[in-house]
């Protein structure tokens, strides 16, 4: 399994694909959408769902 877009479940492309980790990953805006909540943090790499 490759990284994919959660809402979408398009695998990412380039360069995503050799720096992501297999999963889902969405954005805060996603999230926000989707009725969730997402925090930033300093050490924030991604949102792996």
């Amino acid at each position: 399994m490759n990284a994919v877009n959660w809402l979408t479940q398009k695998p990412y492309r380039g360069i995503n694909t050799m720096l992501l980790e297999p999963g889902e990953y969405a954005t805060f805006k996603q999230i926000k959408d989707a009725g969730g909540r997402a925090y930033c943090t300093s050490h924030f790499y991604g949102i792996k769902v």
